[in-house]
């Protein structure tokens, strides 16, 4: 494994449409980062930059402290596996990876050895009995996440920062199944208004508009 390390990142295609604007990132050795956004955010296109299978219009990725902006992909040591997945959704993560194996009529003992082997290096030993791309699944398996939206970083921190502490109305609405409540307030005398319901007290001017999250759990 190694550190990757994104600076300023960005990707713009013909016409001027930037996909990709100024992503700022620290990946550690042995860090599990996951992107989230709705479609179209830039989320793919990242990682096709990070893999080497788009070129980088602007900024720097460093692998392990090397640049590696116009390295071909197989000099990059890494790999990328895409969204359009080829799993069993009726099999468990085990029977998956001894599928192929299964079907070359290899040795029952061989099978088992080479899907451990292969579960251990890619961290998976502890979910060989579970098959799912379920994406809760997926952020509480995630040391940070880096939330993306119309091609830019809105917030990266742990899950549970983001679920608490949303930097900004996207991330509040966009993390969270079923989503955060938003109510529509005016202050009026330190307090945040809806309607005539005193929500929760605020430092800004009175008439001020401001937007009120509430968790469904919370309520």
């Amino acid at each position: 494994m190694a550190t990757v390390t994104l600076e300023g990142l960005g990707k713009t295609y013909a016409g001027g449409i930037d996909a990709v604007s100024g992503v700022n990132l620290d990946v550690a050795n042995g860090e599990l980062v996951v992107i989230v956004g709705p479609s179209g955010c830039g989320k793919s296109t990242l990682l096709r930059m990070v893999a080497g299978l788009e070129t980088i219009t602007t900024g720097n990725l460093l692998i392990d402290g090397r640049q590696v902006n116009r390295l071909e992909p197989a000099e990059r040591d890494i790999a990328m596996v895409f969204q359009n997945y080829a799993l069993y959704p009726h099999m468990t993560v085990y029977r998956n990876m001894a599928y192929g194996l299964t079907n070359r009529r290899e040795p029952k003992a061989e099978i088992d050895r080479k899907v451990r082997e292969a579960a251990e290096t890619l961290g998976l030993t502890a979910l060989l009995e579970r098959v799912t791309h379920d994406q809760v699944e997926a952020m509480t398996m995630a040391d940070r996440l880096v939330a993306m939206n119309a091609g830019r970083v809105e917030q990266i921190g742990t899950p549970m920062e983001l679920y608490e502490t949303p930097a900004s109305l996207f991330v509040a609405q966009f993390i969270g199944t079923p989503p955060m409540n938003i109510l529509p307030c005016e202050v009026k005398q330190g307090q945040a208004m809806f309607g005539e319901i005193k929500l929760l007290p605020v430092s800004s001017p009175d008439g001020t508009r401001v937007s009120v999250g509430i968790r469904p759990e919370h309520v």
